[in-house]
């Protein structure tokens, strides 16, 4: 014997095709009445992001036309400087969309910045890779200010 249940109880196909799942992948929500702090940090992000793939493409070029020592070390470096640059590219991308959680792992990077920005600034390298840890200290900082900002929490909490 089977049992019925009132109407509107269950969710049919047809409620499913109407509405979006939350985390639906729809247009940027990155509109102009967005926080300029939060707008900023995004657009950092994904500066940081092409800048670390263009260092990632040089340490790959190197790798194949040098003649490296250890060439496994070289190739995994390649590999970990390219998933750092996706997962900042990827970062400002969940930000641009208000992903709320987002902003904690891209602050955790920022922070992580500065300790390479300071063996680049101190360490025994040469004069542009000294002034490259300057500019590593300097978008790194400026990074985690503005994902620090209040304006940017909340424009993080607002639905949009």
């Amino acid at each position: 014997m089977s049992r019925t249940l009132p109407a509107g109880t269950l969710p049919t196909v047809d409620d499913h095709r109407q509405t979006p799942a939350p985390d639906d992948d729809g247009p940027l929500s990155f509109d102009d009445d967005g926080p300029l702090s939060l707008r900023l940090a995004v657009l950092l992000l994904w500066i940081e992001a092409a800048l670390v793939a263009v260092l990632a493409a040089v340490n790959a070029i190197k790798l194949v036309t040098g003649h490296p020592e250890k060439p496994g070390l070289g190739a995994v470096l390649a590999v970990m400087v390219l998933a750092v640059a996706v997962l900042l590219a990827q970062l400002g991308r969940w930000l641009a969309r208000r992903r709320r959680w987002a902003r904690g792992p891209a602050i955790v990077l920022q922070l992580m910045a500065l300790p390479v920005a300071w063996f680049m600034a101190t360490g025994e390298g040469t004069g542009l890779t000294k002034a490259g840890g300057v500019v590593v200290a300097a978008f790194a900082v400026t990074g985690a200010a503005l994902l620090l900002a209040p304006s940017s929490r909340l424009g993080l909490m607002r639905k949009t």
